[in-house]
């Protein structure tokens, strides 16, 4: 798997998945407070746990307040390597650290509709090294999720369509920082440790 080939939120070989991660139509953290975690800042290495090759994911100050991130894919034998930005915001909610990602390009491309409809939350966690593990939300938990009335949202047609969270602001948030809704971050994206 590439580690930089996303169409999305930080998301680590999913070029070559059938669907893209779940989306929000609010970020994390809308209802509480946005902002940008200052320990983020810098270049870090990256790993998905079936990467050979690291990735360098740059985050930088954004002038709205959030991050901008930068993720560069150098060049491997045959493969030119990647390189795609992201407007991101980070929230604490209920003990838990979310960070929101939006795709604003890939190699220079804008993304396809299909990437627009939100941004892409995951819950990330520091490791007592100070590595930093980003988790994904499980797609076909989440759907359940939505199909038992947790939290509002829609499943695009077909058996892997993708899940897209509708609720408003408050409700994302108060659902994200329950037992339920942080269980649903159980797909381990990648794992950062800082370029020193």
């Amino acid at each position: 798997m590439k580690l930089i080939r996303l169409a999305a939120a930080l998301c680590i070989a999913l070029a070559a998945a059938a669907c893209l991660p779940v989306t929000t139509k609010a970020p994390v953290g809308s209802s509480a407070s946005l902002g940008a975690d200052k320990s983020f800042y810098g270049t870090w290495m990256g790993h998905g746990e079936k990467d050979s090759s690291p990735a360098y994911i740059h985050f930088l100050n954004a002038k709205d307040g959030g991050l901008t991130i930068v993720i560069v894919s150098p060049p491997k034998g045959d493969d030119a390597g990647d390189w795609s930005v992201y407007a991101a915001s980070t929230a604490d909610l209920g003990g838990n650290h979310f960070l929101n990602v939006r795709t604003i390009s890939n190699n220079g491309e804008v993304p396809g509709a299909g990437e627009m409809k939100g941004t892409f939350p995951l819950l990330y966690r520091t490791g007592k090294d100070g590595s930093v593990t980003l988790y994904m939300m499980d797609e076909d938990a989440t759907a359940d999720a939505i199909k038992n009335g947790k939290i509002a949202g829609e499943r695009d047609a077909g058996k892997d369509g993708d899940v897209h969270i509708t609720a408003t602001a408050a409700a994302t948030d108060a659902f994200m920082q329950s037992p339920q809704g942080v269980a649903l971050f159980n797909k381990p994206l990648l794992t950062l440790t800082r370029v020193k």
